[in-house]
């Protein structure tokens, strides 16, 4: 289905919607039963000018750029501003709902961004109900104020990684590029998902608004559910999709050997365990072309590398079904597969970004999963690679981790939908159903044959979110991806 096509059936869907929310009278949605709290008084920094937004496929539209300013570190009374950016997509309806925040993932990704790519049409069509907002997150897109710090000994391509090697030059690059932060003026300890959450609360206050409505992915997820668990009662609804909640920044073994045992055969299985054994014991340097560049280079791989690339391999099934070819090859010595995206991979190692890595850090695990994911990891094939190399940086970043309250279990009123897909490898279903069972007021759907990247798999996805958008009840039947 074309994007466009997608844009405008979803457009018809939701006319429909909210015609019939406007005759029930419930145009700004279910009333959260979080206590609220009191309005405080702060001078407005807001900034806004027409923005001509230009789509990667599609025509351009008329919207708005915004701008305000944050505290860099809301704990440090002499902490320096920031300024935070977003793009306001303007309501088509003359009666506008609650704004629509979208919270890319990553962490890292850029709501901006996201939104000139295949979502476009879903920001377009969500405008039936209210201003939609593609917020760049504190550290990202418009509004990253932290500038790229180069390692002072780059990764040698053709070196292999294991996990004391890679952790050792990890930790101390980041030592290095601490200095380099504080050197720039930056307080790298204001960059985690409670203070992006509290910046949602001062956007709202900035709009001028009662409440907002957020639409969330992957960590965008993991900053709604900081945002409700601290502003509940300013959030009207939720879309939580390809959740991760906020003790699952690093993934459970268990999980991740479960789902390969669902889509890899057992013989699949018995290789790619003989692969990485035999790298493990002997790790090689083989031939690649860089996929974008096409320069030629020599590049190292050990059993940590295959399991870090397996890793984003299992997160959709677009590249999933290439599994079985490349875990083949590589059991007949041949990594040619393989070899381009090692390339890429390590040609990353340059450097560290900044966001990415503090927010992680921040959100930590908890002592209970941690010592749980040390009992699961060995024997599994991917161990903990997923989310390599987990909180490690924190004290060599001077990250404070933000404990176990932020970690805990969340139970709210606050209406919320969960969207996940079965073939997601990443966010399993299993840990979407604990997150909504402490949703009173949640809805978890299935998407049958979708992966992470989930929202443009099928058209009902894009229908229900706008129906649950508009404050109508949807339904929790699966859907299936044609």
């Amino acid at each position: 289905m074309k994007d466009l096509s997608c844009w405008l059936l979803a457009g018809l869907v939701v006319s429909s919607v909210f015609s019939q929310v406007e005759q029930d009278g419930i145009v700004n949605g279910i009333e959260s039963a979080e206590k609220a709290l009191p309005e405080v008084e702060i001078a407005s920094t807001l900034e806004m000018e027409p923005y001509r937004f230009e789509p990667q496929k599609g025509d351009a539209v008329d919207a708005e750029l915004g701008k305000f300013r944050v505290p860099e570190n809301r704990h440090d009374p002499n902490s320096r501003e920031i300024e935070l950016a977003f793009v306001r997509f303007p309501a088509t309806t003359p009666n506008p709902g609650a704004p629509i925040v979208y919270l890319a993932g990553g962490p890292g990704g850029s709501g901006v961004a996201t939104a000139r790519g295949r979502r476009f049409p879903l920001f377009m069509a969500l405008r039936q109900l209210g201003d939609v907002i593609a917020l760049d997150q504190r550290g990202t897109g418009l509004s990253n104020t932290i500038p790229f710090c180069e390692a002072p000994e780059p990764w040698p391509l053709e070196k292999p990684s294991n996990r004391d090697q890679t952790l050792a030059w990890l930790e101390s690059t980041a030592r290095h590029c601490a200095k380099f932060w504080r050197g720039e003026g930056v307080d790298l300890d204001g960059y985690n998902t409670e203070q992006s959450a509290d910046d949602l609360e001062d956007l709202r206050r900035e709009l001028g608004v009662d409440k907002l409505r957020l639409w969330s992915i992957s960590y965008g997820t993991h900053l709604a559910f900081s945002a409700v668990r601290r502003h509940g009662d300013r959030i009207e609804r939720v879309v939580l999709a390809s959740a991760e909640g906020p003790d699952q920044t690093v993934k459970l073994p268990s999980r991740t050997e479960a789902f390969l045992g669902r889509i890899l055969s057992e013989e699949d299985r018995r290789k790619l365990r003989h692969v990485l054994d035999r790298l493990d014991a002997e790790p090689i340097v083989v031939e690649a072309v860089h996929p974008r560049t096409q320069a030629k280079a020599r590049v190292g791989v050990g059993k940590l590398d295959v399991q870090i690339i397996l890793g984003f391999m299992i997160k959709n099934p677009d590249t999933q079904q290439a599994l079985p070819m490349w875990i083949d090859a590589m059991d007949r010595g041949d990594f040619s597969p393989i070899a381009p995206y090692l390339l890429m991979m390590a040609g990353q190692l340059r450097g560290l970004s900044g966001m990415s890595e503090a927010m992680d850090a921040a959100s930590g695990i908890s002592p209970g999963r941690r010592q749980r994911i040390l009992r699961e990891m060995p024997g599994t094939l991917l161990e903990d690679a997923l989310n390599f190399p987990g909180d490690a940086l924190a004290g060599p970043l001077g990250i404070t981790d933000l404990g176990d309250d932020f970690r805990g279990p969340l139970k709210s009123s606050v209406p919320a939908l969960f969207l996940s897909g079965d073939l997601d490898g990443r966010t399993y279903l299993e840990s979407h159903r604990e997150l909504a069972a402490g949703f009173s007021n949640g809805t978890h759907v299935v998407v049958e044959g979708a992966g992470h990247d989930l929202f443009m798999s099928a058209l009902e996805v894009s229908e229900r979110i706008l129906a649950f958008m508009a404050g109508r009840e949807v339904s929790a039947d699966p859907i299936r991806v044609p």
